[in-house]
C-alpha cells in the first residue's frame, strides 16, 4: 500500500495525502463519494414547521464527526444576503412559512419517543407507558 495517495477528477488533484487522512478526512464531497459512501452522511436540513433557517435546499453541510462539528459550506456574502431577505418579511421573518406535508408514521413514533432537541432529540425510553402487568424496564409483559 502507498504512503500517499492522490484523487484526481478531470485533470485536477482534489486531495492528496495518507490513505487514513484522505478516507478519515476527504476534503469535499467528490473525495467522499470515491472513496465509498460510508464516510458521507447526506440529508435534508428542515425544521418541523418550515423553513425558518438561512439553510436552502442544494446547501453543503460538512459534519466533523471526530472534532465535534457541523459546517454550512456558505459564504458570508450570501448568509447576509438570505438574511436581508428574510427580514423583508417583517413580523414574519424568522416563522416557519405554511407548507403541507404528509408526517409518516416512523417520524410520529419518533417524535413520541424524543426528548426536545436542546437536549440532543434522542430516544428516551421512559417517554413510553409500561404495558399492563410488566415489571419496570421490561419490554415482555409476563405470561399469566
Amino acid at each position: 500500500m502507498s504512503d500517499r495517495i492522490a484523487i484526481m477528477h478531470h485533470g485536477r488533484i482534489h486531495q492528496a495525502g495518507s490513505p487514513g487522512e484522505v478516507y478519515e478526512r476527504p476534503a469535499n464531497s467528490f473525495v467522499g463519494r470515491f472513496l465509498g459512501e460510508a464516510n458521507l452522511i447526506e440529508g435534508t436540513v428542515t425544521a418541523e414547521g418550515g423553513e425558518i433557517a438561512l439553510v436552502s435546499d442544494g446547501d453543503e453541510i460538512v459534519i466533523d464527526i471526530p472534532n465535534r462539528t457541523i459546517t454550512l459550506a456558505v459564504d458570508e456574502e450570501e448568509l447576509a444576503r438570505r438574511r436581508a431577505a428574510m427580514l423583508t418579511r417583517g413580523a414574519a421573518a424568522w416563522t416557519p412559512r405554511a407548507r403541507k406535508r404528509q408526517v409518516s408514521r416512523a417520524l410520529r413514533a419518533y417524535a413520541a419517543l424524543a426528548r426536545s432537541a436542546s437536549h440532543g432529540a434522542v430516544r428516551d425510553p421512559s417517554l413510553v407507558e409500561e404495558p399492563a402487568g410488566a415489571s419496570p424496564g421490561s419490554t415482555i409483559p409476563p405470561t399469566s
